[in-house]
């Protein structure tokens, strides 16, 4: 598939040695565009052929970690370009929004409730928080971006994930464009694999198109979707992201020193620990807390098991902005449920100590209201569940594959299971629990179809290495990723529109 052209949208030193891989991987037999920070400019230009642009963006210059000082973040600032004020205009915002079809806070949403819970939690947060700063970013990133559509006209834009600005605006233009913006999100069954994720919802074209055409799923599909069917929990316990997770809870370990003291190797490092201590010690007060009111059995039937996302993150500020409030969803879970009904919650692994008393306590004060410790066995939690009830997320996957009726308050690529409910308000689990109809537990074949489609739409990557989600290598991988999804979307004629893009 020669001679097409992949407009690669790296994010600073972070991933640079991925991209950097992915751009010497793909310029064998693809014109590649490289949009680039700053700091990565010169070693891009570097490999042969690769046409290079630099970000003019505040909100990509390597700086949205929370955990660095604000000076530092604002010396990083200063490498990009400023625009003049007549330029960033209200009319001109408006004639952006109305040609690209994404709205300025939009565009921004993921680092406004970011931030909105970085400070809940007790953290620091400064980034992107000014109606300048949101502003300059919009323009300047439509501003590079549209000029780089109009001088190479690319065919594909990939990008790490959908959470600032200019790759928001990058996918606005592509979709106005009739061109893919596509992403990779590792899927939770395997040793480090990937799949190729669209739009918002981050939906899976690939498994969405097998789906929709049964007769192109693979027999070998099939039959690794038996062998994981028939040893489920064993593929889930071994996977690379259950052992991530697992670890981050630390058993009982109330003050999690490891996840300061490594850091502490140079001057930068000790600087980070201190500007973060508030957050670290309301951690550890958090979890004195919670080891004593937490329940570490799985609670009795009938119950709806809601099981909490990690927050802040993408996967509610950015997939599902309109349920990023998770409080007060498990409220009305509970509000509207029958006599006989509990509502157990189970904290997420990853979010273990930056909820504390004055998330849980309200929610525990709830009569028909149990929250489980993050230790305690999904599979259990979800075999006695009357239903499960998501807005995304890995458990998601597991619920549905495990036969349970879920409930999908969000768009994961999953809500296409013709076995899953997508709900509007979550106290329509309860309504739908009383259609005699709804029996997922019987759809053998379609889950089979279903699990066929999704493991065909796999990519080997490798972040099973030292169980990290990033490895020190692995670009050639995403390369090989993305080259494929590319000739699945030519073969089959696939169009952007032909799947929902989430906004």
């Amino acid at each position: 598939m020669p001679n097409k052209t992949v407009l690669l949208m790296s994010r600073g030193s972070r991933l640079h040695h991925l991209f950097y891989e992915m751009a010497v991987a793909l310029s064998a037999d693809h014109k590649v565009v490289v949009l680039a920070s700053p700091e990565e400019v010169s070693s891009f230009k570097k490999i042969p052929s690769v046409q290079v642009y630099p970000y003019r963006t505040p909100d990509v210059a390597d700086d949205k970690d929370v955990n660095v000082p604000r000076r530092v973040r604002l010396a990083r600032r200063s490498m990009v370009e400023r625009l003049d004020d007549q330029f960033v205009a209200p009319a001109r915002v408006k004639a952006i929004e109305k040609e690209i079809g994404l709205t300025l806070y939009q565009a921004a949403s993921n680092y406004l409730l970011y931030g909105q819970i970085v400070r809940d939690y007790g953290g620091v947060w400064d980034y992107m928080q000014t109606h300048e700063e949101i502003v300059q970013s919009y323009v300047g990133a439509y501003h590079t971006l549209s000029k780089i559509f109009a001088d190479v006209h690319p065919s594909v834009v990939f990008y790490e994930t959908l959470d600032n600005i200019s790759s928001c605006v990058a996918f606005a233009l592509a979709r106005r464009h009739g061109i893919f913006g596509l992403e990779f999100r590792f899927s939770t069954l395997g040793q480090g694999q990937i799949t190729p994720a669209f739009g918002f919802r981050r939906s899976n074209i690939v498994l969405e198109h097998l789906y929709r055409q049964k007769a192109l799923i693979a027999s070998s599909s099939f039959g690794q979707a038996d062998n994981v069917l028939d040893s489920l929990q064993d593929h889930l316990e071994k996977s690379a992201y259950a052992r991530m997770h697992k670890n981050m809870v630390n058993g009982s370990s109330l003050f999690n020193f490891r996840q300061v003291l490594p850091r502490v190797q140079r001057w930068a490092d000790i600087q980070r620990g201190l500007h973060n201590l508030r957050w670290h010690v309301q951690s550890a007060r958090n979890r004195f807390w919670l080891e004593r009111h937490l329940t570490q059995v799985v609670p009795d039937a009938p119950y709806v098991f809601f099981p909490m996302h990690h927050q802040p993150e993408a996967s509610t500020c950015s997939e599902s902005p309109a349920w990023v409030y998770q409080d007060m969803i498990i409220e009305q879970l509970a509000i509207h449920a029958p006599g006989e009904f509990k509502v157990v919650v189970k904290e997420h692994p990853r979010s273990y100590g930056r909820r504390g008393e004055k998330f849980f306590g309200r929610l525990l004060k709830l009569p028909n209201v149990i929250v489980c410790h993050p230790l305690v066995d999904n599979t259990s939690l979800i075999e006695q569940a009357a239903a499960v009830v998501v807005i995304n997320g890995s458990i998601g996957l597991e619920a549905i594959l495990a036969g349970a009726r879920v409930g999908v308050l969000g768009r994961p690529y999953y809500s296409i299971y013709r076995g899953a409910v997508v709900l509007k308000r979550p106290e329509d689990i309860y309504e739908a629990l009383c259609n005699e109809a709804w029996c997922p537990e019987t759809m053998l074949e379609e889950q089979r179809s279903f699990l066929a489609a999704y493991i065909q739409s796999l990519y080997e990557f490798g972040h099973s290495v030292n169980d990290k989600v990033f490895p020190e290598s692995g670009g050639q991988h995403w390369a090989h990723a993305l080259r494929s999804t590319m000739k699945f979307i030519t073969d089959h004629k696939l169009k952007p529109a032909d799947f929902e893009s989430g906004w």
